[in-house]
């Protein structure tokens, strides 16, 4: 089949098939350099009606947590029911969760929880009119043993549309990954923590919840009918949920500026501005006793825009020392006595030694140009620092493609060899340890 003809996506048992489309824009991205251009765009026609919608919609409850629309593309955005569609996907989780009684206590204990935290509220029965229904599965991080994700698929279409179809993205509210990785990089104290449920703090207005239903067993007692809930937060998922949670974030920022004026009040409005990617804050400060004067103006004032900024990590002890133990990382043990490796950003970053360091696992994969390109895309590595070593992968990958050989076409004999000898020097990365601070 030629290059220019699309195979379709398969799903086996060992591993996921895309199409040569997808295999392009991804063989684009990995030779593609990372723009770190900060020049100011104009805001499209969508990006203005997403800021309209932003801040005719936003008010702050009085439990201090912020209320924002669904952005929606247009004004008469009534979806079809697609209850009948939601029904059929919950009687195949329902039979997943028959059969695995571990994932099924962990799906219904998710649920639950979302429920008695005013997540998800029950909905009376509008027999599928002004309603659209949200099916949701689980998904299983392997890094995070026991943790269960319940994913709402705002992506499911019926009748030819979907929620994310009708939902606006908005404009970036989220600061550039690199920029955020060098500010850590700036001083000799680094600071991480990480806002707890991020989009689920930011709530949903009512009259946009009827188009976040769901079906659930009450008290998760599959074997009874399923019941109508809605969600009254905004979802992973949701094309709209990260600029709403961004907004919300710097909206934090922006109202309690004025009662935080001084030094340490400022930087700490500035890192919540700047040194957040999505609900990950990074900084980096001089002393220690900067550094615990603003983990703790950075709490209180997260506070007031209901979020609670958690799971923190020092490269300074004394640091740690001052922030309770409930709002430490789980990896950091409770002496203090050796400190963590954590991944930042996807970076893995050793507190004990403060030094960058690569985690790799490669998987065996066939010597052909999928291959190349699944290995090489694999290695995470937005500051460049193995750049040297990837480079002889990816220009043994532009030599095949220059060639027009197919996507799972065995290499030549020549370029096995220069793959093997590639492959087996590619676990030395983990010897590669780069100062965090770069003074």
């Amino acid at each position: 089949m030629g290059p220019g003809v699309a195979t379709k996506k398969k799903i086996t048992s060992n591993r996921i098939t895309c199409t040569n489309e997808q295999l392009m824009e991804q063989l684009q991205r990995t030779w593609s350099l990372e723009n770190s251009n900060t020049d100011i765009e104009e805001d499209s026609i969508e990006d203005r009606r997403a800021r309209s919608v932003l801040a005719k919609t936003t008010k702050q409850l009085s439990s201090k947590h912020y209320e924002i629309g669904l952005l929606w593309k247009y004004d008469d955005h009534s979806l079809p029911c697609n209850r009948p569609m939601v029904e059929s996907r919950l009687a195949s989780l329902k039979r997943k969760l028959s059969g695995d009684r571990d994932l099924k206590e962990k799906y219904v204990e998710t649920v639950e929880s979302y429920i008695s935290n005013g997540y998800a509220e029950p909905a009376e029965d509008k027999q599928g009119q002004d309603a659209w229904y949200l099916p949701h599965h689980p998904v299983i991080n392997p890094h995070k043993a026991g943790n269960v994700r319940i994913v709402f698929d705002c992506a499911a279409k019926w009748r030819g549309t979907s929620l994310n179809d009708n939902l606006i993205k908005g404009p970036e509210m989220t600061s550039n990954l690199v920029q955020v990785l060098l500010r850590f990089r700036q001083e000799r104290i680094a600071l991480v923590a990480d806002v707890e449920s991020m989009f689920h703090q930011v709530q949903v207005r009512p009259e946009d919840r009827d188009n976040l239903r769901f079906l659930w067993w009450k008290n998760g007692d599959i074997s009874k009918a399923p019941s109508d809930y809605r969600m009254t937060v905004h979802l992973f998922g949701a094309t709209s949920s990260p600029c709403c949670a961004g907004y919300a974030l710097r909206r934090t920022a922006d109202d309690q500026e004025l009662k935080n004026l001084d030094v340490i009040g400022k930087r700490a409005i500035d890192v919540i501005r700047n040194g957040f990617y999505v609900e990950d804050c990074l900084t980096s400060v001089g002393t220690t006793e900067e550094a615990i004067e603003l983990a703790h103006r950075l709490r209180n004032i997260l506070q007031n825009g209901g979020f609670r900024l958690t799971k923190w990590v020092s490269s300074d002890r004394s640091v740690l020392d001052s922030i309770p133990e409930t709002e430490r990382a789980p990896s950091v043990p409770v002496n203090l006595d050796h400190l963590p490796t954590e991944r930042t950003l996807g970076v893995s970053w050793d507190a004990e030694t403060d030094m960058f360091k690569f985690e790799v696992e490669l998987k065996e994969k066939p010597c052909t140009r999928r291959g190349i390109l699944s290995v090489t895309s694999s290695i995470y590595d937005p500051l460049g620092f193995a750049a040297p070593f990837v480079l002889f992968a990816k220009s043994l990958l532009q030599t095949v493609c220059r060639r027009s050989s197919e996507w799972d076409d065995q290499l030549q004999p020549q370029e096995i060899q220069v793959w093997n000898q590639w492959t087996s020097s590619i676990t030395d990365l983990h010897k590669v340890k780069v100062p965090r601070w770069l003074k």
